[in-house]
């Protein structure tokens, strides 16, 4: 995703562009090869005048998809965060503009993409699941304070629209010396137990079509931490494989395995290997 604000839709449902929308698209295009299987799409966000009145509706669709085609893009990303009028009427009224929006992509061989999360307007699921090609999550998902939560939100999603139009959104860890760059944004506090028993619930339970990756270093570029970039190898090979006996088991209903010790400061209900233990015999 082109991040950020490479589009903006105005109360009055006229659009701004920045003026590099075709050379950003073609440099990402590059990027990404030779994966074909990614796509490039650019975020864009809207105004909230313009969603309750319908003037985005009225008067971006065509345009925001003619910017788009004309830059080569695979489709857009809309990132509307309001905060205020958490009514159904305005999730409906987002919802109607995303819907004309989608066609009009659709039209032209692109998609749509959608910004939810566990607050506000963004949760209500039933309203969205019609409005776009895919859903890719904010919070709580970036953040691993709450594992509990992050599962039961997957679930809520993946229900509302089917799993295979769902991509879950995580917050990056840096690499140890590189904590300064990611001042800028929260701790997203994953773990590398916290992050491989996720990703397995991902791949084996809510069989989501992905995951997205939301740089903590995004102003300030330094270095992921290694067992994220591990982790998330191992999960586009298909599996979330735990690096430990511990990793990927849970202890809600049935015990850890031999060696391991329920239950992290973040999520009680989590398998890992104590402090100081020898992780490499699962007996």
């Amino acid at each position: 995703y082109g991040c950020c604000g490479q589009m903006h839709v105005n109360a009055d449902g006229t659009i701004v562009a920045k003026d590099d929308l075709a050379y950003v698209t073609r440099a990402h295009k590059r990027a990404l090869e030779p994966s074909r299987d990614l796509t490039y799409h650019a975020v864009f966000s809207v105004n909230d005048t313009a969603v309750m009145s319908g003037s985005a509706r009225l008067n971006a669709v065509q345009p925001l998809a003619d910017k788009a085609e004309d830059a080569g893009m695979d489709g857009l990303l809309c990132d509307y965060e309001p905060s205020h009028n958490y009514t159904d009427a305005h999730a409906q009224a987002y919802s109607d503009f995303l819907m004309d929006l989608r066609m009009e992509l659709q039209s032209r061989n692109m998609t749509l993409g959608m910004d939810v999360a566990g607050w506000g307007i963004l949760d209500k699921f039933e309203i969205y699941k019609n409005a776009a090609h895919f859903f890719t999550s904010m919070s709580p998902t970036y953040n691993a304070q709450n594992m509990t939560r992050n599962r039961q939100f997957v679930k809520d999603l993946t229900t509302a629209v089917g799993p295979d139009h769902v991509a879950i959104g995580l917050g990056s860890s840096p690499e140890k010396g590189f904590e300064k760059n990611c001042a800028r944004m929260p701790s997203y506090n994953y773990t590398n137990e916290t992050l491989t028993a996720f990703l397995a619930f991902l791949h084996d339970d809510a069989l989501v079509s992905g995951v997205d990756v939301w740089r903590c270093d995004i102003d300030d570029y330094g270095k992921t931490a290694q067992f994220f970039i591990e982790a998330l190898q191992d999960y586009r090979g298909g599996s979330a494989p735990p690096s430990n006996p511990c990793g990927g088991h849970r202890c809600d209903t049935v015990a850890c395995p031999c060696g391991c010790e329920c239950g992290t400061d973040t999520d009680p209900g989590l398998c890992f290997v104590p402090s100081g233990a020898d992780n490499t015999d699962g007996g």
